[in-house]
């Protein structure tokens, strides 16, 4: 008898708050227009069931975007460090 490989497939289901680039997670934050021209702050429920209570004290243009270091998908060659969550905007 010969070995043989195992190959296993992973695939990632979507989900409905996230989306995934490389180690960081992307979550698309829906704002008015007062928000936008105003300071505001936007909640986002983490994938570990905490709530982000994010500031954004700027005037926020259509599509652009804010990095929360630290709150991403853990890098699994790098333990306790993980990718960042990155807002994007949709007013």
């Amino acid at each position: 008898k010969r070995p043989s490989d195992l190959a296993f497939v992973i695939g990632e289901k979507p989900h409905p708050r996230f989306s995934r680039e490389g180690n960081n997670l992307v979550h698309r934050a829906r704002i008015t227009l007062a928000q936008a021209l105003t300071d505001c702050t936007i909640s986002v429920k983490t994938l570990d069931n905490r709530t982000l209570s994010i500031p954004c004290n700027e005037i926020i243009k259509p599509g652009s975007s804010k990095r929360i270091r630290g709150e991403g998908m853990p890098i699994s060659k790098s333990a306790g460090s993980k990718g960042d969550l990155v807002l994007r905007f949709d007013i």
